[in-house]
Formats: structure tokens, sequence, C-alpha cells
């Protein structure tokens, strides 16, 4: 009878090889339409759901996947900060005497904030916050208003800003998650054992209703399997990963047609 084989064995896969092999299950799956049946839905969600759990637990470690924003929202922010201040003293020594006028107002705040890009990035947020605020106030925004560039150079970095405030936030939505998540040796036991439940169903199902319509996917799941043993014998030594089932469990109960025995030669009567 076609079954699909035993997979003790992959307890001693590595994570990302076990991630590998229920992905690729699970894609298979996907793309076989009798499977979708009631009888084997609810195995299958809950194998899902245990790969995603275990693929989750995975991401506890190494860069922030926000990092690269952060850094291009700061960037940004630098630069909007560095060209507004820069672009102030300038106009303090224009050579228009109204232009210079209002830049010498507005060096007081340019002196104010000077050399504040290379703080932590979260500090920079609020010092920011304060140089637009002291910006729009009495003090200086007739000043701003005057010169178009520089209130060009003052919404870019009011914008760039906000980009990085909603980096942060990423961020800190990123480490609770992180956080959150179960440790892997939870999360692979717990696909372990969701895993074994569908295989048992399966294995099931061909054994009450017959197994014409799972020999084809048992077959390719046996292979998958030999597969992945013959990965680790090769890593951890020769017969590691059990015995490779090479089709035998994949083979059908219903025997094929006896060939026809050949038909007697006909007596000649002319042979004495």
């Amino acid at each position: 009878m076609a079954l699909i084989q035993n997979f003790t064995q992959k307890s001693k896969l590595r994570l990302n090889e076990l991630l590998s092999f229920g992905r690729t299950l699970e894609e298979k799956l996907a793309t076989t339409a009798f499977v979708s049946d009631e009888t084997v839905k609810t195995q299958i969600e809950s194998c899902k759901k245990a790969l995603q759990d275990l693929d989750d637990s995975m991401m506890t470690g190494g860069k922030w996947l926000t990092s690269p924003e952060m850094a291009q929202s700061d960037k940004r922010r630098d630069d909007a900060q560095t060209s507004l201040l820069a672009l102030i003293r300038i106009y303090a020594v224009h050579y228009d005497p109204t232009k210079r006028a209002y830049g010498i107002t507005l060096k007081v705040l340019a002196d104010k904030f000077s050399g504040m890009t290379q703080v932590a990035y979260e500090e920079q947020t609020g010092l920011v916050d304060n140089l637009l605020q002291e910006a729009d106030s009495d003090i200086y925004k007739d000043a701003i208003e005057a010169l178009p560039d520089v209130k060009g150079w003052k919404e870019e970095l009011q914008a760039a800003n906000e980009q990085c405030k909603a980096a942060a936030a990423k961020l800190v939505e990123e480490r609770m998650r992180r956080n959150s998540v179960e440790k892997a040796t939870v999360t692979r036991k717990a696909f372990n054992a969701a895993y074994d439940a569908l295989v048992k169903r399966f294995n099931s199902l061909a054994e009450v209703f017959g197994d014409a319509k799972y020999v084809d996917l048992f077959a390719w799941w046996n292979a998958l399997i030999d597969r992945n043993r013959v990965l680790i014998s090769a890593r951890l030594g020769a017969g590691v990963g059990g015995k490779t089932d090479s089709g035998a469990s994949a083979r059908p109960t219903t025997p094929s047609e006896p060939e026809p025995e050949p038909e007697p030669e006909p007596e000649n009567p002319d042979v004495v």
C-alpha cells in the first residue's frame, strides 16, 4: 500500500533546512487540488501555522529590518539640517542689505542648533522639533517667509524629521514582534508534531479509502524525504539520515495485470 514514509530523522535537520523542507511541502500541497478536502484541511492549516511560527522564531537575531530605512531617513535629515543652517549663514553676509538683515536675524537660530547632526537618532528628532518650533515663532517666521529657499529647506527638514519618526516607530514594532515570538526550540517541536499529525492523517485516508488518488503525491513526498535523508547523512555521516525509501512506500496496492501466457505453437503435421 502507498504510504508516506516515517521521517523521525528530521530532528537532525538544521533550522533552515527544516524550514526549507516545510516550505517545499507547503507549496506542493497548495497546488494539489484534492488536499483542500475537509478530511485533511485541519491538519494542513495546523501545519502551515506551525511552519510560520517556526519561521518567525528564526527572526530573533541579526540586523533589524528597519535599519536601512532609518539610515536613509537619518541621512536625509542630516543633509536638510546642514543645508538649512549653511544657507542662513550665507544670507547673513549677503550683498543685498535686506536679505542680509534677514540672514543676521536667522543666524541666531543657526548658531543655537549648530553641530547637532552627530547626536543619537532619537535625540536629534527632539532637537529638530525644537528648531522647527523656534523657526515658526514670531521672532523668525517673517525672515523665513522672506527667503523662499530657506523656507524650502525648512520644509524639507520637517518632512525628513517626520520620516525619521515613522522609521523609529517601525523599529519599536519590530522589536516588539521579535521579543514576543516563541523560541525556536518550542516552535520546532510544535512543527514536528503538526507535520507528524498531517502524515498520519494522509496515511489513514489512504488505508481507509484506498491509495489510488494519493500515489503521485506520496511518491513526490517520499522523494523529498529521501533528498533530506541524503542531506543529513552527507553532513553527519553515512546512514545518519536513515535509509532512503527509493519509492518503495509509494507503490500502489492494486497489482498490475499479469502478462498473458504465450500461446503454444501449432503442431506441424508435415514434420516427421
